[in-house]
């Protein structure tokens, strides 16, 4: 996935892991040393899923 900011610098990551976790699961969203993380919740929002990105050097 690549992001651009404001200024124009685009960055480039790539998904490391994707996770199914509870609705209630907030600390499991917090934990890691991920560059980035994009979250969604599944229809009724039983679920959320977390997918995992690092930086690609």
């Amino acid at each position: 996935m690549t992001l651009t900011d404001v200024d124009g610098n685009v960055f480039t990551y790539v998904a490391v892991v994707r996770e199914a976790l509870p609705a209630d699961a907030s600390t499991e969203m917090l934990t890691g040393n991920y560059a980035l993380t994009l979250f969604t919740s599944t229809f009724g929002g039983e679920q959320r899923i977390a997918v995992r990105f690092d930086l690609q050097s």
